[in-house]
């Protein structure tokens, strides 16, 4: 394992391996770091921006594991804070707990358009467009006019913060991914108007979301699973394809006209399971199935036992049979205790009565006749034993302890 550093008192002509020797810039990392290192940064603003390109990074078995002390934050002015480029390549790039700000128009705080890259604990944020962007268009022609369909794959973001992305933009849009997740997220919009939140299309498949919170802002929508596509000439496809969301919260947004708080666009058993709408106003829909011009229909898609409260859009819910549905929450039976039949209870005295504990118990006359003789032999043993033998006469017997007639 190598390990590295970077501090904004050290300086780009070291050997960056130790915090005597550490770099000063989080750029040049990239370039010189070797697969299976460690890269500690040491708190403070680092007003560049920290890219990856074709063949940098880690390699499947040694990572780039990029780890900040302190609070670090990287602040891109003119560009996007955190690039990973290459078509179709896999970064292995890991950072945890570093912040990401890119506030100029059309920059982002992190572009991911590599495989293989996570973020955790981080913060995104502010953006000029959108905070975590995934590649986009992957629709390309090689140098001989072949068309190349490429996809980001593995992405994994979890406890990360989103804030004030774009007007234009939106929170997180995963457009071109597969197989990525984002959890434990919260994506606050502080009040603007923008696009929406979360995005994930152009032919995104199995992508998985939540849980999460999404809230306080204005927009078209709160969620769209599919979405316009940005490419033409290509054969109908769906735009979102088993993409789930499942424990999301989604509060305080205002939807605007022919939008939805959660809006399907031209997608194939894509699930909103759990969760809540809640507090959501404007003119738009709740809830909206749409299938977009050229692209397949929305189908086998649904919303599974989420709580809806406190809400008026304007056009509300639309539920069609087969596009998308809502399935109540199934609500489990409660335990049924076993019952254990208590064991009759039999008192019998010398007197020769038996008695039955347990009433309305229902035992054969048989069995209880049966019983009763045997009672009946105990009483007359016993009375057997009272009686006097032979010629002794009351008081004078020559057993032990007996008392004899007469001193």
């Amino acid at each position: 394992m190598n390990e590295y550093y970077v501090s904004k008192e050290g300086n780009d002509n070291n050997r960056g391996t130790s915090w005597l020797e550490a770099w000063a810039s989080v750029g040049v990392v990239p370039g010189r770091a070797l697969p299976d290192s460690n890269i500690h940064v040491r708190e403070g603003l680092y007003l560049e921006q920290l890219r990856y390109g074709s063949r940098q990074g880690g390699t499947p078995d040694g990572w780039h594991n990029w780890e900040a002390d302190g609070d670090v934050l990287i602040h891109s002015v003119g560009r996007s804070a955190l690039v990973l480029s290459g078509q179709g390549q896999s970064g292995f790039v890991r950072l945890t707990g570093m912040n990401f700000a890119a506030p100029s128009d059309k920059t982002y705080a992190a572009f991911l358009a590599q495989s293989d890259v996570e973020l955790f604990d981080c913060i995104l944020g502010p953006a000029g467009d959108d905070c975590a962007k995934g590649p986009g268009n992957t629709i390309a022609v090689d140098a001989d006019g072949k068309t190349i369909d490429w996809n980001v794959m593995r992405l994994l973001l979890k406890r990360c913060t989103f804030f004030e992305w774009g007007s234009n933009g939106s929170a997180i849009d995963f457009t071109g991914c597969d197989d990525s997740e984002v959890t434990d997220f919260d994506c606050d919009g502080r009040g603007k108007s923008v696009i929406g939140a979360i995005m994930t299309k152009r032919d995104s498949r199995r992508n998985r979301f939540g849980p999460g919170r999404i809230y306080n802002f204005q927009g078209s929508h709160a969620i769209a699973i599919g979405g316009e596509s940005t490419t033409t000439g290509f054969a109908p496809h769906h735009e979102a394809t088993d993409c789930i969301f499942r424990d999301v919260k989604i509060n305080n947004v205002q939807v605007s006209k022919y939008g939805a708080v959660l809006l399907f666009q031209s997608a194939k058993d894509c699930r909103f399971i759990g969760g809540e709408i809640s507090r959501c106003h404007g003119d738009g829909h709740l809830v909206l199935p749409k299938s977009l011009d050229g692209q397949k229909p929305t189908a086998g898609c649904t919303v599974e036992g989420t709580a809806f409260r406190y809400s008026d859009t304007a056009l509300g819910a639309c539920w069609e049979p087969n596009v998308l549905e809502y399935i109540e929450p199934v609500v489990p039976a409660p335990p049924v205790e076993p019952v254990t039949p208590d064991e009759p209870t039999l008192t019998v005295t010398l007197e020769g009565r038996m008695g039955v504990a347990e009433e309305g118990l229902d035992i054969h006359a048989e069995h209880i006749a049966a019983l009763k003789r045997q009672v009946d032999a105990l009483d007359q043993s016993l009375a057997d034993l009272n009686k006097p033998h032979g010629h002794d006469t009351p008081g004078t017997t020559s057993g032990p302890n007996k008392p004899v007639g007469g001193e």
